[in-house]
């Protein structure tokens, strides 16, 4: 890059760009890249060109308006809010462990076998031959305590050749009862029941915050460049003034020359000055297009809008703030959502010690049934012997399950969780000392910028004041016109200064800001009860490749090689299996 002979000549006005070029580096938003898409301004008509509808009038948008366009608009956060839904829902799913179950079936069974000398002399058949069919239904549910429980009721149709009666195809045996099985140590009580529901919403929990900060990264960006929009627009306008000024002085000494009061080597002194301005002021207005660019990406547009040029409106005023860091901290602890994100995973790893010391236990469960036995040769008389409880049926019994060789699974699952919580909070130390230095940096930051806007209004105001008195003296000859450049130039510095100090304090104001957690709710972005903006799906954008609509006006109709938005489709698919596996074991019956 080639700098004009005016940066070496004037250290103070390198020094002030060389700022101002930095303030405006610093607002470039990091990993953001919105991809323009189509804006809802009607297609033009046919017969207007597309270069002819192109509008080079500015588009004034407040900050507030063009926060919520952001929101609108931007594709990325729509994809991060699909993600914590998605997170959302499957902290859903997992309670659906405690849903009932209804298990039904139906069986057919035939069996044709020979008999043994032993079987003959009891059954007096030597064959036996069988038709059964069994129908069973039950309801299953998981309790919080662990204990797995089954009611049910079934039916069985005997029909043999060993039944006699003139009067029946067969025998009809009813049970109606439950059964439930109790974990006594291992998987026992409700924080091991509950294992996988707590993991998911503390996952739920974290996706929350990574949101939280994507939305902080996202509109502080959007306002770091609505800023760097604004400042650049000042830079322009006051270099437009300098160059207005630099004119004057010019014509004045072209028309010295021609009395013979001013040499050529003054009017070309006063043409090099001119020619240094101009090149400041294109300087600035590559920097405002580079500023428009950054600024309009955020909400999906270019400078080709039928809506005109975006420019920035003016910043609130600056007022100031009692700052320290004993109030600004525990309001960081709240709200960061780094910090806040980090205590979540330390609690996650809390729940995976707690779990993986449960299994270390050994496995004892209590067992037990009780039901009702019927049998009849209607379904009427085998109801009737259930329902007079004549025929009861029940078992309890404890299993215990002890692994031989120490449980060397559960046993380094519990050193490894372990592990991980120790590393979480080892983690969150190293996070609240890297939190707290960029705190209090940033409390000196906001402080300094701060007092820097009242020195440099000061020196705007001196060398204003002493620019009119030289252009006064300057109409009636009192002084040269070179002395009117300098103070000039040194008045183009000071308001160079000024614009970058005031953007410098909104700047680290907004930094602030996001370390705090604070940033969205005093946008208004964010609910003081933490609710956060959920924008809809953005399935039906424009797609692929966006070469016309670059080529058309925003809102045209897209080319032949854009692809058409398809509708959504639906796909249901419906599945029934019904079996149930079903195993009784009774030590009391009648």
């Amino acid at each position: 890059m080639r700098f004009p002979p005016i940066f070496f000549r004037c250290p103070l006005l390198a020094t002030a760009l060389f700022a101002t070029a930095l303030v405006l580096g610093s607002m470039v938003p990091h990993g953001h890249a919105a991809e323009p898409g189509p804006t809802s301004t009607p297609e033009p008509s046919s017969n207007t060109s597309a270069s002819s509808v192109f509008t080079n009038s500015p588009w004034s948008i407040p900050l507030t308006n063009y926060i919520a366009l952001v929101l609108q608009r931007s594709e990325k956060l729509q994809a991060d809010a699909t993600s914590l839904r998605a997170t959302n829902l499957y902290s859903r799913a997992e309670r659906g462990i405690f849903e009932p179950a209804l298990v039904g079936s139906v069986e057919h069974n035939e069996n044709r076998r020979q008999n043994t000398a032993r079987d003959v002399v009891s059954l007096g058949n030597s064959l036996f031959d069988e038709r059964n069919n069994s129908y069973t239904s039950a309801l299953e549910f998981l309790v919080p305590s662990g204990a797995r429980i089954r009611i049910g009721y079934s039916l069985r149709e005997l029909n043999n050749n060993l039944q006699f009666g003139a009067r029946t195809n067969g025998e009809l045996e009813t049970f109606i009862g439950g059964n439930i099985v109790q974990p006594l140590l291992k998987n026992a009580g409700a924080a091991a029941t509950r294992f996988a529901i707590r993991l998911a919403d503390s996952n739920a929990d974290i996706a929350k915050q990574e949101y939280r900060r994507a939305l902080l990264q996202l509109i502080g960006g959007a306002e770091s460049a609505y800023l760097g929009l604004y400042l650049a627009q000042e830079q322009l306008r006051t270099f437009q003034e300098s160059v207005h000024v630099a004119e004057t002085v010019l014509a004045d000494f072209r028309v010295r020359s021609e009395t013979g009061k001013a040499s050529e080597l003054d009017v070309l002194q006063a043409e090099a000055d001119l020619s240094e301005r101009n090149n400041g002021r294109r300087d600035a207005e590559q920097k405002l297009a580079e500023a428009r660019a950054r600024t309009a990406a955020f909400v999906a547009t270019t400078e080709r809008d039928l809506q005109g040029i975006l420019t920035a409106e003016p910043p609130a005023g600056v007022a100031p703030e009692k700052l320290s860091f004993e109030d600004r901290w525990p309001t960081l602890f709240d709200f960061n959502p780094d910090y806040v994100a980090q205590r979540k995973r330390i609690d996650q790893e809390g729940v995976r010690v707690s779990f993986a010391r449960n299994q270390r236990l050994p496995q004892l469960d209590v067992r037990a049934s009780y039901g009702m036995n019927g049998l009849g040769q209607t379904v009427g008389e085998s109801w009737d012997a259930v329902t007079s409880g004549e025929f009861p049926t029940w078992y309890v019994g404890a299993e215990l399950r002890v692994p031989l060789g120490g449980d060397a699974k559960s046993r380094h699952e519990l050193a490894a969780a372990r592990d991980r919580q120790s590393a979480s909070v080892l983690a969150l130390k190293d996070l609240e000392t890297q939190l707290a230095n960029l705190l209090a940096t940033s409390i000196h930051r906001v402080r300094n910028s701060h007092a820097s806007i009242a020195d440099t209004e000061t020196t705007v105001r001196l060398n204003r004041t002493l620019l009119d008195t030289e252009l006064a003296r300057l109409d009636v000859g009192r002084v040269e016109a070179r002395r009117v450049l300098e103070v000039e130039r040194d008045l183009l510095i000071a308001r160079l200064t000024a614009l970058a100090a005031v953007v410098l304090y909104h700047q680290s104001t907004i930094d602030l800001e996001i370390l705090t957690g604070t940033y969205l709710v005093k946008r208004g972005v964010e609910s003081v009860s933490g609710d956060l903006p959920m924008p809809a799906s953005a399935f039906r954008r424009l797609q692929g490749s966006r070469r016309e609509f670059y080529l058309k006006p925003s809102g045209a109709t897209p080319g032949p090689n854009a692809p058409a938005e398809r509708a959504p489709t639906t796909s249901t698919s419906t599945s029934t299996s019904t079996s149930t596996s079903t195993s009784t074991s009774t030590s009391t019956s009648r």
